[in-house]
């Protein structure tokens, strides 16, 4: 499984990001920059809305 392969979207101030086949496990995170690249973190838990 690559990164490529995550189903991402957007979920209030962050994004939902999941494993296809199990949208059940999916989290959500914060991504802001960070010098000359960015930096991404785990909000928590997504509800499983989608």
């Amino acid at each position: 499984m690559t990164l490529r392969a995550l189903r991402k979207c957007p979920s209030g101030d962050g994004l939902r990001i999941c494993l296809p086949p199990k949208p059940a496990h999916a989290v959500r995170v914060r991504v802001v920059p960070f010098g000359t690249g960015v930096l991404g973190y785990v909000l928590g838990w997504a509800d499983s809305e989608r």
